[in-house]
């Protein structure tokens, strides 16, 4: 008696696994659309993506479009959220994501307010992560940047670690231009601190007195009146 309610039981899970075999396929189908989720939340092409799901491992075998949505939680361990909508089921998938891309690392020691030259730094291929939000990518020109401070050898470089060089020194001779309609007048005033394009910068006018403004491609404040 036992002997066959063994068997009968042994017989009803493989009749329910081999059905659930035939009604359901491997998530990993799936991958392909979160990685183009993902760069095209991401908006760039410079971070690679690999996908490795977590769960569910198998998913329903008529999901033919799924849609995808990703949710912005991401745990210490690298764990996403992805909802997908299959027919009338909803599922909600843990994926782990790593990321790679080429960027930078020192190659010697540098010392704060060092100019960046090529024989200072190189690029690198790797997993980045792990590694700060602020990494310094290949794309952008850190040829010519300074550093704000030590960097030691074969460290990652991030943006808080370096500068775009001053436009304008602190005794600089600024000129203003103020634009109206139908005129135009310059002067000249001098900078009150260092600053970069871009930058909100203070100017001491032969007056005594003083005026703000950002500073121009020009290095320049200008002002339009109307």
């Amino acid at each position: 008696m036992k002997k066959n309610l063994k068997n009968f039981l042994v017989f009803i899970l493989f009749t329910l696994f081999f059905e659930f075999k035939i009604l359901a396929k491997n998530s990993d189908f799936l991958i392909p659309e979160i990685e183009k989720l993902l760069y095209e939340r991401n908006n760039s092409k410079l971070v690679e993506y690999k996908i490795f799901i977590l769960s569910p491992k198998f998913i329903e075998d008529n999901c033919i479009k799924p849609k995808l949505y990703m949710t912005n939680y991401i745990n210490i361990n690298n764990i996403s959220i992805v909802n997908i909508q299959c027919t009338n089921k909803k599922y909600i998938f843990k994926i782990n994501i790593k990321s790679y891309s080429k960027y930078y690392k020192s190659s010697v020691l540098i010392k704060p307010k060092t100019t960046i030259k090529k024989t200072h730094i190189h690029q690198t291929y790797g997993e980045i992560t792990n590694l700060p939000n602020d990494l310094v990518l290949s794309n952008y020109p850190i040829i010519g940047t300074i550093s704000t401070r030590l960097i030691g050898v074969g460290q990652p470089v991030t943006f808080s670690m370096i500068r775009d060089p001053w436009n304008v020194h602190q005794g600089d001779k600024i000129f203003i231009e103020l634009i109206g309609n139908g005129f135009r007048i310059r002067y000249y005033g001098i900078a009150m601190k260092n600053a970069v394009i871009g930058d909100i910068l203070k100017v001491k006018l032969p007056s005594g007195k003083f005026i703000q403004g950002i500073l121009n491609s020009d290095n320049m404040l200008v002002f339009n009146i109307k």
